[in-house]
């Protein structure tokens, strides 16, 4: 269910096109700020994006990776949000 806050809507059981000229803007910024390791367009389902508390993006991993993979990645973001 999205959440709904002062600021902006979220919707997350729409369907979006990640490629193309029809590329939804949330896609058309994350590949911006990282792009893929030989192009940028997503390959497969599953690539994951991980974003800071401040909205810049982190970091770009495959569909392969797993999230456990990338756990430290992930605390040593939340560890730099909380000081």
């Amino acid at each position: 269910m999205a959440e709904e806050s002062p600021q902006s809507i979220y919707d997350f059981t729409v369907k979006v096109d990640v490629n193309g000229k029809n590329t939804a803007p949330l896609y058309k910024y994350l590949k911006a700020e990282k792009g893929g390791l030989l192009i940028d367009a997503i390959k497969w389902n599953f690539t994951k994006f991980l974003v800071s508390p401040d909205g810049k993006v982190s970091q770009r991993y495959s569909p392969r990776t797993s999230p456990l993979q990338f756990e430290k990645d992930i605390q040593t973001l939340l560890g730099q949000a909380s000081s």
